[in-house]
């Protein structure tokens, strides 16, 4: 692919994939199945260019998605690998999931009766504290009289999702959600159901052994990031890296005087006579308008400050203290420079306009074109 021709574009690093995912295997029992979590375009990482890498590897069992319309994206594009669908199966889905043979989220009764004729594989969800998607244990009966008088459906899963897997302080929550799971599969289990049951995502998996069940979530672990401080730290000879790096082009050179005022809203005045780089890159891309003047990128080996709000299309870097800077030359908005021994990290830019990585990831345009290299 020619990258001349592109304002900006996003670098997905395959081996570093490769090697994240080993890595994380490595953790689980060897019987443990691998889910690699593809939802939100691949935590912004290009869904089918990230899953056309993930399939091929015999370490991954299934992709998941979040909704059946990711799903046979997937499949049109020559996936064939075990699918997941995260999201409460819809009554207009059902002719579909069967189609392109999806496994489903089911996780409310009105779900569950939409079933009738179709054969449907689905994946149980059960709410044990994080008041969000999932039958309640109150709804436990219930759940069972519906699947046993429908033969049509088999249940392949059962699943939760922690609270708050990834910190520490919640270890006793966690663990009683985990306690409600294994119930679950008891009472399913004397109903003659005997569902893959799961419930770790990144941070759940680093928890031991007991937490990772019979599958594993791995979602943002597989991008090279971390869900929380508290993971990071329990995690022993891991060592995963990040697979994104964000480029973009110069668009224009110009120098301005001291005292000249740079974007709308007069927030940043030259102390001395500048010259700054225009690039075409803004919040409607993802960069965040949070940012504006308080971050860094690469030009020409150096960082140079961002200055001025970031815009809709565009924003400004202060290059006064860089050698060669020419218009259409490169510009590393995440990334490594080795050469140079310097980096503008996602967490770094996360934590600048003060949310997670897991947002600054996803909130990337995917319109912009990601690159396996």
């Amino acid at each position: 692919m020619n990258i001349k021709k592109f304002r900006t574009w996003i670098n997905i690093d395959k081996k570093t994939i490769v090697s994240n995912v080993l890595q994380l295997s490595s953790i689980c029992p060897i019987e443990t199945k691998f889910i690699a979590v593809v939802k939100g375009n691949a935590y912004g990482h290009g869904m089918v260019e990230t899953s056309s890498a993930l399939s091929k590897m015999k370490e991954v069992d299934y992709l998941a998605v979040f909704t059946v319309d990711e799903a046979i994206e997937l499949r049109k594009n020559g996936i064939l690998k075990n699918i997941l669908v995260l999201k409460n199966l819809s009554k207009n889905e059902i002719d579909l999931v069967e189609k392109y043979n999806l496994e489903v989220c089911v996780s409310s009764t009105y779900s569950l009766s939409s079933i009738k004729y179709n054969k449907i594989k689905i994946h149980l969800c059960v709410d044990t504290g994080l008041g969000r998607d999932g039958f309640l244990w109150s709804e436990r009966e219930k759940v069972v009289l519906l699947l046993k008088k429908n033969k049509n459906i088999k249940v392949v899963g059962l699943f939760t999702h922690f609270s708050g897997a990834e910190e520490r302080k919640f270890d006793t929550y966690t663990k009683k959600q985990l306690s409600e799971l294994l119930l679950w599969k008891k009472i399913l289990n004397e109903n003659t159901f005997n569902p893959l049951v799961h419930a770790s995502a990144t941070s759940g998996a680093f928890l031991g052994k007991d937490f990772s069940l019979d599958m594993v979530r791995f979602g943002i672990g597989v991008y090279g990031l971390w869900p929380s401080g508290d993971t990071k730290k329990s995690a022993k000879n891991i060592d995963l890296k990040p697979v994104l790096s964000w480029y973009a082009r110069i668009s224009e050179i110009k120098k301005v005087p001291k005292g000249s005022f740079i974007g709308y809203d007069l927030t940043y005045k030259t102390k001395k006579d500048s010259v700054l780089a225009v690039v075409p890159v803004g919040y409607f891309d993802g960069y965040s308008r949070a940012l504006s003047g308080k971050v860094e990128a690469i030009i020409a080996g150096k960082k140079v400050l961002q200055v001025g709000r970031v815009m809709m299309n565009m924003i400004v870097f202060d290059v006064s203290s860089v050698k060669n800077v020419k218009e259409g030359g490169i510009v590393t908005l995440i990334g490594h420079d080795k050469k140079n021994k310097i980096e503008i990290s996602i967490d770094e830019l996360s934590e600048k306009r003060g949310t997670i990585n897991y947002e600054t990831v996803t909130g990337i345009n995917p319109e912009i074109p990601r690159i396996v290299i």
